[in-house]
């Protein structure tokens, strides 16, 4: 079973899969569905070629080794190197973003613009996004949102349009790479948002 830690999705990429002693490759990108915020599929392979990678669903991921960089799933060897198919299909009219794309977009406040969406913060218990966090560049700092602050996605261009204003999103918690989310931190977004913990 995996267990409940926050991470830095950043920090996932490259992690090998595995079952038993056999590795399908390294995880090369995520897809986000972004109507329920959760990491809905995963993209495994070994080599840059999109055509040689599998998709996986979390699922079926059952223990982490952070030292090793591994995911260890609940699959056989055999299983594994088929892939194990979410039942949907990444396309054009889904729900569903690569997490590299989602780091590419610009966050825009109810009322100005803030700078580029830096990281998503994943509960490797589920993968669910927790927390998207954002540059502001006007104060050259990072801070932490609950996606449900999110209002709309736009594709064309990459937008991120948040339902709350500028001065509120700079009232938050500052974000840090190398300092893990707190409970403290946590119940200022509550205090401030009035959005679902993580911690509960």
């Amino acid at each position: 079973m995996l267990t409940t830690t926050l991470r830095s999705i950043k920090e996932i990429y490259g992690y090998s899969v595995c079952a038993a002693d056999f590795s399908a490759g390294e995880i090369k990108e995520f897809y986000v569905d972004s109507k329920q915020w959760k990491i809905a599929s995963i993209s495994v392979g070994r080599g840059p070629e999109p055509e040689s990678r599998i998709q996986i669903s979390p699922e079926v991921l059952e223990e982490i080794d952070s030292p090793q960089r591994t995911f260890f799933t609940q699959l056989t060897p055999g299983e594994l190197e088929q892939g194990v198919f979410p039942s949907r299909v990444v396309g054009k009219k889904s729900s569903w973003l690569p997490a590299g794309k989602l780091l590419q977009y610009t966050a825009y406040a109810s009322d100005r613009p803030l700078g580029r969406v830096t990281d998503l913060l994943v509960n490797d218990a589920d993968l669910g996004i927790r927390y998207l966090a954002v540059r502001v560049d006007a104060l050259d700092k990072q801070f932490l949102l609950s996606p449900w602050n999110v209002g709309a996605l736009k594709r064309r261009p990459l937008e991120l349009v948040l339902r709350c204003a500028f001065e509120e999103v700079c009232r938050g918690p500052e974000y840090n790479f190398s300092v893990p989310v707190s409970r403290e931190i946590e119940n200022l977004l509550q205090e401030q948002y009035g959005k679902p913990l993580f911690w509960v």
